[in-house]
């Protein structure tokens, strides 16, 4: 019995952190999408609030001063999973979107 509980439980946090990989793409798609028509502060917020409760880091590639009509921004977010934290550990899932820059 103890084995078949131990199955479940790495199941159900196993399907946490697929959840949440899916949730790191929007975000990085999300991410992308603003960083081609605003600054990076904007982008950070807008992050921030596409990933609801969980701590987000994000990076653009070119910063603002960089981006031009035209060209491509990429965003690179690292999303903290909620998956396996009452066991102590903290998994960070990566993901990134590109975009083109739109005129502002």
């Amino acid at each position: 019995m103890p084995g078949v509980v131990v199955l479940v439980v790495v199941l159900i946090h196993a399907a946490v952190l697929g959840a949440d990989l899916v949730a790191a793409q929007g975000v990085a798609r999300e991410a992308a999408r603003v960083a081609a028509v605003a600054d990076d502060a904007t982008v950070k917020a807008a992050a921030q609030q596409a990933a609801g409760r969980r701590p987000v880091d994000v990076s653009l590639h070119p910063p603002t001063a960089g981006r031009a009509p035209g060209g491509a921004v990429t965003a690179t977010v690292r999303l903290r999973s909620a998956a396996f934290a009452p066991f102590g550990a903290t998994v960070w899932l990566p993901a990134q979107a590109t975009m083109r820059v739109e005129q502002r």
